[in-house]
């Protein structure tokens, strides 16, 4: 809705700082900088978002989920390259986001728990219904070195669902190693089945 920045560029070194953004969940402010007189070209990324509305932001890319909120984004982040790939290859810093206090809809809590239903041979429908869940916290760090991040913290807390998660994340190979823990809380304790996710980004294997 609304965007100013002040950007310098100068010797093939660009500076965008700051940068605000009216989003249509809310404001974030952006500090970048790229300088190409190098090669490869190091590349800096400080975004702040302090509460974004999450179902505008999902409603403004045509995302038909139904998940509310706020939610708080936090990121520093050097890189070197000339491609997306190179920078996410080499990336070093910490990516945070957290969400307190907002609803989920049921259909998006069932792909985590696949495993764990078909263990407990219950059916998808028994646990999640049609509907929403109250989410108490979704909570999210990466810590990265050279493009190895490491999972330091996720946390989804829904009414009946409670996911943990840890493991390390190799975005120059495109390749996972990350160790779940769901939990449905069917009573007493909840049901507990640890979980291996690796493989690839793009085929994934549990």
């Amino acid at each position: 809705k609304d965007l100013s920045a002040t950007v310098a560029l100068a010797g093939g070194k660009l500076l965008a700082d700051p940068v605000h953004a009216q989003l249509a969940g809310g404001p974030v402010e952006l500090r970048a900088s790229l300088d190409s007189s190098l090669d490869p070209a190091p590349v800096s990324l400080r975004l702040t978002a302090p509460g974004l509305s999450v179902r505008p932001m999902l409603q403004s890319i045509g995302s038909i989920k139904d998940i509310t909120g706020t939610l708080q984004i936090d990121a520093d982040l050097t890189a070197a390259g000339r491609s997306l790939h190179a920078w996410a290859a080499s990336a070093s810093g910490h990516l945070a986001a957290a969400i307190v206090d907002g609803s989920i809809d049921n259909a998006v809590l069932v792909p985590p728990f696949a495993g764990v239903l078909r263990v407990a041979h219950l059916p998808p429908d028994l646990l999640f219904a049609p509907g929403v869940s109250r989410l108490r916290c979704f909570a999210l760090r990466l810590d990265s070195s050279a493009g190895k991040a490491r999972l330091a913290t996720l946390l989804l807390d829904a009414d009946r669902a409670l996911v943990q998660a840890d493991g390390t994340l190799q975005f120059g190979d495109e390749a996972m190693n990350l160790r779940l823990r769901p939990t449905l809380r069917i009573g007493g304790p909840g049901l507990v089945v640890p979980l291996l996710l690796r493989g690839s980004f793009r085929s994934p294997v549990l």
